[in-house]
C-alpha cells in the first residue's frame, strides 16, 4: 500500500501540472517562447524594416494603406518563398518561419525603396531552471 502511495505521488509530481508555456514541479521550471511578429505595409515602406525573430514564430503582414506585396527575394535553405498582395481585399499575409537565416522581402509595386528583412535564429528560446 505505502509502495502504491509513493508511486501515485510521484506520478502526480511529474505529470500532473497543466498544460503551458510555463510549467513548474518541485523540481523543474521551464519556459518556452514563441511570438509573433507584426510588420505594416503603407505608403512606401515596410514598418518596421529589419525584425529578429526565431525558428517557429509567425509574421504577420499587415496591410495599412495603398496597394502592396510581400514578395520574398530570397530564404533560407528549406524554407519556403512567398508572393501576396497586401491590400483592401486581402489586408494580411501571415508566414512562418521554419529555418534559420536571413528573410529578405519586397514590395513589388514600390521597388527599389520598399526592402526588408528577417533574421531568424535557429531555435526557440527554451530555458530549464533548476529550482
Amino acid at each position: 500500500m505505502k509502495n502504491i502511495i509513493i508511486l501515485i505521488s510521484l506520478t502526480i509530481i511529474l505529470f500532473g501540472c497543466n498544460k503551458s508555456d510555463n510549467i513548474v514541479n518541485s523540481n523543474i521550471t521551464t519556459t518556452t517562447t514563441s511570438g509573433t511578429h507584426v510588420i505594416s505595409a503603407g505608403g512606401t515602406a515596410f514598418s518596421p524594416n529589419s525584425v529578429t525573430a526565431k525558428v517557429g514564430d509567425t509574421i504577420k503582414f499587415v496591410w495599412s494603406s495603398g496597394s502592396h506585396t510581400t514578395t520574398s527575394t530570397s530564404v533560407p535553405t528549406g524554407a519556403v518563398t512567398w508572393n501576396s498582395p497586401l491590400n483592401s481585399s486581402s489586408p494580411s499575409f501571415i508566414y512562418i518561419i521554419t529555418a534559420a537565416g536571413t528573410y529578405n522581402f519586397q514590395c513589388n509595386f514600390h521597388l527599389p525603396t520598399f526592402p526588408a528583412s528577417a533574421t531568424a535564429s535557429a531555435t526557440a528560446t527554451f530555458t530549464i531552471q533548476w529550482v
